[in-house]
């Protein structure tokens, strides 16, 4: 095996072997308009996310490595509104081996795409953005 494709792996096998809470903190869109805004908080086992939203709906999705070949993130905006102006540019783009993306979908319709990396200090931290326009920080602790 070549030694590219063992090191394309670790980061993965990094992220596999963690079984660890998400927390997701609206941070733009109407939900983060209200008086009271609610974390979501839910469980990363194996590359598989679950968590409950405020209106209790069930979600699932997996996490998939984004690999430096693919193109870049339509996300890439939300993460500088996140963590400030060419934060993606500067960080998460060039770390692709330790990106990740899923597809997240709820029980009554809601859907959400999830992006994450490992940053320097070996966190996971990320954003996400949801059908109904309202985007949120990914923290990973």
């Amino acid at each position: 095996m070549k030694l590219q494709s063992i090191l394309a792996l670790v980061p993965v096998s990094l992220l596999a072997a963690c079984a660890g809470t998400m927390h997701m903190t609206p941070v733009d869109g109407p939900i983060a308009k209200q008086s009271q805004v609610e974390v979501i908080s839910g469980a990363v086992q194996k590359m598989d996310i679950s968590f409950a939203t405020p209106s209790s709906e069930s979600c699932q999705g997996h996490l998939v490595a984004i690999t430096p070949e693919q193109a870049a993130s339509d996300l890439a905006p939300m993460w500088d509104k996140v963590y400030g102006i060419k934060y993606y540019a500067n960080n998460v783009d060039h770390t692709k081996s330790e990106h990740y993306t899923a597809a997240v979908t709820c029980n009554k319709g809601t859907t959400m795409e999830i992006e994450t990396y490992q940053n320097r200090e070996q966190v996971f931290q990320g954003i996400a953005r949801d059908n109904s326009g309202n985007v949120y920080k990914v923290s990973m602790p």
